[in-house]
């Protein structure tokens, strides 16, 4: 996952169970990369809680939700009681 903080030099691992009626979002991890040549520019207030990456004066500036995860895994475990 993403850490905000400034100095940071590796991403904050963590885990979580994701029960059934949990609350996954369809947005957590997604990543926009705005093209700074489009004729049709995205309006960023349309896609709230995605990471937004812009191109600008030879830098890249990323506005990021504060959970963002990098990568994830499951493992599905079935309780056989």
């Amino acid at each position: 996952m993403l850490k905000h903080d400034p100095n940071a030099i590796k991403p904050e691992h963590i885990s979580y169970e994701v029960k059934e009626g949990g609350n996954e979002e369809w947005s957590e991890g997604i990543n926009l990369f705005h093209n700074p040549n489009a004729l049709l520019k995205i309006d960023k207030k349309k896609f709230l809680n995605i990471a937004h990456h812009e191109f600008k004066d030879g830098l890249i500036y990323s506005d990021t939700p504060e959970f963002h995860p990098y990568f994830s895994f499951n493992i599905n475990l079935v309780d056989k009681n």
